[in-house]
Order: structure tokens, then C-alpha cells, then sequence
């Protein structure tokens, strides 16, 4: 039981972490790339790239996430309150607070890795890259949009890093469900196999 207590107190820890990361995450959304595609063309009379509908989504895309990051830190903050960290046998209102992290964890990190595959795919494929470059070839004005997708990329880890969060959460849930049940077996005076 010492384990999975100790277990329960560093994965809460680390899923408030994780969350707070999908708020910093969403902060940082619109920076680089995204942010020069957006002065560049404030700059332009008229949209000749094909770039305002892929800003316009990215904004959209990035208050989505940070309105999800807070919910996701307020949910597993809800556990704090509900002291699942550290209690020793769980009550209803531990169930509770645990299914809804997980299964909003797991919607959260769906929701997000759909809408940063669409940006990805707008940032890629629907800009015209090479309009781009002829028109800032030969000019002293260099905005820094380049095709990296470091922010997506990172977008793919740390979302997929919230769904093996909320799974760790499942798993240390089952594994606390036979823990208490081995110990009132025990009380009971009925052994039974302990984890």
C-alpha cells in the first residue's frame, strides 16, 4: 500500500505539471511561425499567400486550448481539494473527481491533437510557400515564417503524454480498487492476495 500511496501522491503532482504545461502550451500557440505569418500579412494590401484563413483558425484554435488547459488544471486541482493524493481509502467524491479527470484528460487531448493537425495542415498545404518567397526575395524585410512546425510537433508530444497521463490515472485507480479490496478481505478474515 506504501507504493501506490507514494505513486498516487508524484502522478497527481505530475498531472497538475502536465497540466500546467497545456496552459503555457496554448500561450505559446501563436508565437513563431503563426505570429510572423500574422505581421506579414498585416503588412499585405490583400491576402496573395493565402494566409488569413490559417491565422484566423490558429487564433480560434488557441483560445480553445487555453480555455481547455484551464479547465484540465481546475479538474485536477478539484482532486486536490478532494484530497486524492494522499487518502488511504478512496470515497465516492475520489471516483468522481478521478473519472471526470480522465475522461476529460482524454477529450481534451483528442479535441487538441485534431486541432492542431487542422492548423498543421492549413500552415503546410494551404499557404503558397512560394509566392511567399518570391516576395520577400530581394527585400530587406524578413518576417522569420519558416516551415519548421516546431509548435505542432510539440503540440503531438505533450498531448499525447495528457492521454498516457489519464491512463496512468485509470491504471492507478484499478490498481487502488484492489488494494482496498485485499485489505478488508483482510479485515474481514478472509486473506487475499495483496498487490
Amino acid at each position: 500500500m506504501k507504493t501506490q500511496m507514494k505513486f498516487q501522491k508524484l502522478l497527481l503532482l505530475c498531472s497538475l505539471i502536465l497540466a500546467g504545461i497545456t496552459c503555457l502550451y496554448a500561450l505559446g500557440f501563436f508565437t513563431g511561425s503563426l505570429a510572423s505569418l500574422y505581421q506579414y500579412s498585416a503588412t499585405q494590401q490583400n491576402d496573395v499567400i493565402n494566409a488569413n484563413g490559417t491565422f484566423e483558425f490558429a487564433q480560434k484554435v488557441n483560445s480553445v486550448l487555453m480555455f481547455m488547459g484551464i479547465a484540465f488544471v481546475l479538474a485536477i486541482v478539484i482532486m486536490y481539494i478532494t484530497a486524492t493524493q494522499k487518502r488511504r481509502n478512496y470515497y465516492i467524491d475520489n471516483y468522481v473527481t478521478i473519472g471526470i479527470a480522465v475522461v476529460y484528460a482524454i477529450v481534451f487531448a483528442i479535441v487538441a491533437l485534431v486541432l492542431i493537425g487542422q492548423t498543421s495542415n492549413m500552415f503546410f498545404n494551404e499557404i503558397d510557400w512560394t509566392k511567399y518567397n518570391t516576395q520577400i526575395a530581394g527585400t530587406t524585410s524578413d518576417f522569420g515564417i519558416n516551415k519548421d512546425g516546431v509548435m505542432f510537433i510539440l503540440g503531438y508530444i505533450l498531448f499525447s503524454l495528457v492521454i498516457l497521463d489519464a491512463a496512468a490515472l485509470g491504471l492507478n485507480l484499478l490498481w487502488k480498487i484492489k488494494l482496498m479490496q485485499g485489505e478488508k478481505a483482510l479485515l474481514n478474515g478472509t486473506p487475499k492476495e495483496v498487490a
